[in-house]
């Protein structure tokens, strides 16, 4: 049996996207801190789809291993 983890490129809230990367939403917060100024500004509570591509270029595409 194999699962596949697909991530959609969407706008995210730093609660869903800490999901992904399977942290919590203080922790991914906080590694997010010092790429504030990359990152830029979020417009209300998600990051556009520009940032997410960004924050998954800094941090890498989150996954899961699975043992089958």
């Amino acid at each position: 049996m194999t699962q596949v983890l697909e991530i959609v490129i969407k706008p995210y809230t730093s609660a869903e996207l800490a999901i992904l990367y399977n942290a919590s939403k203080s922790t991914f917060n906080r590694d997010l801190k010092p790429h504030k100024e990359k990152l830029g500004r979020r417009l209300g509570h998600r990051w556009s789809v520009r940032q997410v591509e960004l924050i998954l270029e800094l941090f890498g595409r989150p996954y899961r291993i699975i043992e089958v």
